[in-house]
């Protein structure tokens, strides 16, 4: 006799390994810090001549910012300018290492906050005049420094030496190209024009103050044109679009198969009483009708607000990606034209990232492939049962009519 096939087990292996990939999703979109960042190419800085000596770009660029940032402070909690350059070799009395140099601006550690495990953060003061001070990672301190304590040692980058001040707690994260950091203030990089890589505009923006339009629009036209803005908050909803409109659809199945329990529950009561006062008096059924009433109206309340909670999460999106909706909603020109400005924003020739967007695009893809997963097997499962249940059905006598 052939052994009964179990699929159960089986058949929940996709379903549970979908969930898994959308936790690990969600865990890691929970990390990405809620910030306003505008990312550029930095500026060549050609070098001093005897005939002229002139402040450099980026010090152009510094007082600039500025003066944009002072028109922000109603929208943005904290906004600060920095710089990064990739790949750069550091040199100390005890070894070199390579790894990404940081220009901080003032406000830069309160946008991105790093936990101290010895030493101390420059001061604003050290950062408006760049004073040459360092803050580096935990295994960069490590590796430049073997066998001495950090804190008040020199590290050369280029042709100046920086003291470092500070060692911060080290922690690689997704989307990020090299292991160590190395932190020293935008001004002291300005004065002594060392080459970047981008420049970079961070800020954490108030809620409902709408800080992303005023910020992308005041460093566009009064900072620096030519960048790429990155609303970190509207591109966590962009990536977890899919799965926001899966788990409303299966909610609100679920809301309906509640309703019709509840109505079922309804009528079946109405029945019941119709019944019972054929048999005994009104008068005496008010407490029980009153109850149950109650309960009932009280469970249709609770379908109506749960509706209305899915209908605000669904209606969200259109709220916050208001480039999505044309101006004339049924004017067939007001939709082409969205779309083709929509297509052209996608298509634009120079697109520069963050880390935190990088790290977004990662999790969103985990997200994708975990719904992709979890429906896969959720199919599977349910074929698997069906074909459990129709080989049970050929296989039981009595509903085949075959006698043994």
């Amino acid at each position: 006799m052939e052994p009964k096939r179990n699929v159960r087990p089986r058949g929940l292996v996709l379903p549970i390994l979908g969930i898994l990939l959308l936790a690990f999703g969600f865990w890691g979109m929970a990390r990405v810090p809620d910030l306003l960042q505008y990312r550029k190419i930095a500026p060549v800085e050609m070098p001093v001549t005897e005939e002229q000596d002139t402040a450099s770009e980026l010090s152009g660029l510094i007082d600039r910012w500025k003066e944009t940032r002072s028109g922000l402070t109603e929208v943005l909690s904290e906004s600060a300018m920095g710089a990064v350059r990739h790949s750069v070799t550091f040199t100390s009395p005890e070894g070199s290492a390579t790894a990404k140099l940081w220009g901080t601006g003032v406000g830069w550690f309160g946008v991105y906050p790093k936990y101290l495990v010895a030493g101390r953060l420059p001061s604003q003061e050290e950062l408006e005049k760049g004073v040459r001070v360092a803050v580096i990672d935990q295994p960069l301190a490590l590796k430049l420094f073997p066998t001495i304590d950090p804190i008040g040692e020199k590290i050369q980058i280029e042709q100046a030496w920086y003291e470092v001040v500070g060692v911060t707690r080290y922690a690689r994260n997704v989307g990020e190209s090299e292991q160590y950091s190395i932190y020293v203030p935008l001004a002291a990089l300005a004065d002594g024009r060392v080459q970047m890589d981008l420049l970079e505009i961070a800020a954490v923006p108030i809620p409902k103050s709408g800080a992303s339009r005023a910020m992308e629009e005041a460093v566009r036209t009064q900072w620096s044109e030519g960048g790429t803005f990155h609303d970190l908050s509207k591109e966590i909803m962009r990536c977890t679009m899919i799965v926001r409109l899966l788990s409303v659809f299966f909610l609100f199945c679920a809301l309906f198969a509640l309703l019709r329990r509840l109505n079922r529950r309804v009528l079946r009561g109405f029945a019941n009483w119709k019944e019972q006062l054929k048999r005994t008096y009104l008068r005496s059924m008010l407490g029980n009708i009153a109850w149950k009433v109650l309960m009932w109206l009280a469970g249709y309340a609770a379908l109506i607000g749960a509706a209305y909670g899915l209908l605000t999460v669904l209606i969200e999106p259109m709220m916050v990606f208001t480039e999505w909706i044309p101006e004339v909603i049924v004017e067939l020109s007001s939709i082409s034209e969205r779309f083709w400005g929509l297509t052209s924003s996608a298509a634009a020739p120079v697109f520069l990232r963050t880390e935190e967007y990088a790290q977004i695009r990662f999790y969103g893809a985990i997200l994708r492939w975990g719904v992709i997963v979890m429906l896969s097997g959720a199919i599977v499962f349910l074929l698997a049962e069906r074909r459990r249940r129709r080989d049970e059905k050929g296989a039981d006598p009595q509903k085949t009519g075959i006698s043994r």
